[in-house]
């Protein structure tokens, strides 16, 4: 499965939406708008769906003034008119799934495959994200109940239902649901992502390494 991300793998990301010019962002859960604040400022377009009132207020006054658009509603509701506005191919962060506390759905708690039905009837290309993959590679634990989830493949099973030229890969625990046209560019992105992330963590723990050798020596007088 490699990392696990927390949130959307932005560099990941980025390189997918600059390289197959996608124009704009739509989630489903917005909690209290992180991912709509990363967003607006890398997508023309952003729109968020959530269905706890209390958290679409809180999002709504962190996103004022900004180009996203907020859905306060159930995905399943939302969607078909949100999908009604694509005249091009969009990215999807797929995470509405129920996560306890305050977010919406316990009754409800995974609705990814009945959002992935609606989205893959469109006629474009649309690129499709999955967070929280370790749920479905292997049964969520308590309190989440075991008879909301699909397996992950369950959801490959249904994409290529819907869309056979389509592929699912898990990539830092997000399921990437994608056209198979565009696997070459993702392995790649993938690949290159990984080597900066190592270079990044070499390169900090090689500074960390030196600072406490530095202090060490200062403690022991060493010049």
């Amino acid at each position: 499965m490699g990392n696990v991300y927390p949130g959307i793998p932005h560099d990941l990301v980025l390189r997918a939406k600059a390289a197959w010019s996608i124009p704009a962002l739509l989630e489903t859960g917005t909690h209290i708008g992180n991912s709509a604040l990363w967003a607006k400022d890398h997508f023309r377009d952003v729109m968020t769906i959530e269905a706890a009132e209390g958290l679409h207020a809180k999002a709504k006054e962190r996103l004022s003034g900004t180009q996203v658009e907020l859905f306060l509603g159930h995905s399943l509701q939302v969607l078909p008119s949100a999908l009604s506005k694509a005249k091009e191919a969009w990215m999807f962060w797929l995470d509405s799934h129920w996560s306890s506390a305050d977010t919406y759905g316990e009754g409800d708690e995974c609705p990814v495959l009945e959002e992935l039905r609606e989205i893959l009837k469109s006629p474009y290309e649309h690129v499709v994200l999955i967070d929280d993959a370790r749920f479905f590679l292997a049964p969520p634990p308590p309190p989440h109940r075991q008879e909301f989830w699909p397996s992950y493949p369950q959801i490959s099973s249904e994409v290529q239902r819907l869309r056979p030229s389509y592929e699912t890969w898990v990539l830092d625990d997000v399921i990437w649901v994608f056209p198979r046209a565009r696997r070459a560019e993702l392995l790649k992105f993938h690949y290159q992502t990984l080597a900066e992330r190592t270079g990044a963590q070499a390169s900090a723990q090689t500074g960390l390494a030196g600072k406490v050798k530095r202090r060490v020596a200062r403690l022991i007088g060493i010049q």
